[in-house]
Formats: C-alpha cells, structure tokens, sequence
C-alpha cells in the first residue's frame, strides 16, 4: 500500500511545534501543537506542553486515538481510566 501524501516531491519534512498555540494561561503554562496540516508526514499529533508544578491538564478522554507522553525535564504524574475494571491507575 502506497501513501500519496509520502510519494509526493513536495512532501513537507519540518515544522516548528511552536506556531500554533492550543492553550496559554501564562508565560509559563501553555500547549502548542503540531498536526498534519503543519507536517502532512506525521499520522499523529504532537503536543508541546509546559506545565509548573500544581497546574494540571484537564481530565479528557479519546475514543480513537491513543496518547503518549515523553517528559524532557522535570516530573509528571498520569492517570489513565480504565473503563472494564472502573478504576484510576497513576
């Protein structure tokens, strides 16, 4: 199976995760993004997420896609629910 969009010569192969801002409650706590509209290459998207110590992420869910987190510096505590046994897991 052959994707279009990886066969083109115009396939974009860079972007800054920087330009599209998804949330800001100060200078020091925002979330960019980057999708495939950005960077046609990626399947998923990515995150940019700066958080000090006490803010949190509000509790969500995906029904079709799946969430990774990678910590450059510092420490973070996940949840994760899961819905057959009816209990939070950190």
């Amino acid at each position: 199976m052959t994707d279009s969009i990886l066969q083109s010569p115009n396939l974009t192969l860079c972007a800054d995760s920087n330009e599209v801002l998804n949330f800001k409650r100060d200078s020091h706590n925002y979330i960019t993004q980057l999708f495939g509209e950005q960077l046609p290459a990626i399947r998923t998207g990515l995150f940019n997420v700066h958080l000090t110590k006490g803010i949190i992420i509000q509790p969500h869910w995906h029904t079709n896609v799946t969430e990774l987190v990678f910590v450059i510096s510092g420490e973070v505590m996940t949840s994760v629910f899961d819905p057959f046994t009816q209990k939070l897991m950190n």
